[in-house]
């Protein structure tokens, strides 16, 4: 298996560094040789599954057509037994480094609705993301929010136009929604969205977490279920006027989860930084 500084040559490209390595693959930043403006891009090697590749690349660029709050997803190349990606970069870096890692203040107004903006436009497109957190929402230089990693991302819709209702556990910890973590439940994908990115704005506004999992078993979650939020850790007076809209996002009914309509007309997200 050759590294991205090995590979990058043999594709065209000039490898610059690297920014990340682990099991989801090797990550630097590269230029494309033909390239007289010398713009830099991310380049990701992961490795091959056809199937699961090429599903990631049409999901994405489907997701990303005529949106300022997702990433550019430029090309898919296959060598041998390893799939590259290259994408846009971001060169802020992502929202996990914003939010936990920077001494900056969290511009929680513009990005949420930035995240808002990019989840919409990828529902109406009938995508579902499966894996919104900080460490795949990207900072562009110009100070604009998009979302990224298309890896769980599927279509929402069959053929017919018929929903998916999907089933078993899939997404990060601490930001899978309750439906997912119920043995042998079926859910839906749109509402998981939402309830991510509640979490998520919980993170920008108080740099905190409410529980580790939204299960029973959590006992932080266990309170919030049963509305005995005065019990918990976690302060909820720390959102602040936000508190309405994260718990609307946060009901742990799906039906009852706030809809896109409900998060655009609350007064907080009308607010600018």
């Amino acid at each position: 298996m050759l590294n991205n500084k090995q590979l990058a040559p043999r594709l065209g490209y000039t490898w610059r560094r690297d920014l990340a390595s682990g099991y989801f693959g090797d990550v630097s930043v590269v230029e494309k040789d033909e390239d007289p403006e010398k713009v830099q891009l991310v380049m990701k090697t992961v490795k091959q599954d056809l199937d699961r590749n090429q599903r990631e690349f049409t999901t994405h660029m489907k997701a990303y057509e005529g949106s300022d709050h997702i990433i550019r997803m430029i090309a898919m190349e296959n060598v041998e037994l390893q799939t590259v990606f290259f994408i846009e970069l971001a060169s802020m870096g992502d929202l996990h480094h914003v939010i936990f890692e920077s001494p900056a203040v969290v511009p929680c107004h513009r990005y949420f609705q930035h995240l808002i903006a990019g989840l919409q436009h990828m529902h109406s497109k009938d995508i579902i993301h499966l894996d919104i957190k900080p460490e795949n929402l990207f900072i562009s230089a110009n100070n604009v929010l998009k979302i990224g990693d298309f890896g769980l991302a599927r279509p929402n819709k069959n053929d017919n136009g018929d929903e998916i209702v999907l089933y078993g556990s899939r997404g990060t910890e601490g930001y899978m929604a309750p439906e997912i973590l119920v043995e042998n439940a079926r859910w839906r994908g749109p509402p998981v969205d939402i309830w991510a990115a509640g979490i998520v704005l919980v993170n920008m506004l108080t740099k905190n977490e409410p529980w580790k999992d939204a299960e029973e078993r959590d006992v932080q979650f266990k309170m919030y279920s049963q509305n005995d939020l005065n019990r918990m850790r976690f302060h909820w007076g720390q959102l602040g006027n936000a508190t309405t809209l994260v718990l609307k996002m946060l009901d742990c009914n799906p039906a009852n989860r706030a809809s896109f309509y409900f998060i655009e007309n609350n007064a907080w997200f009308k607010q600018n930084d």
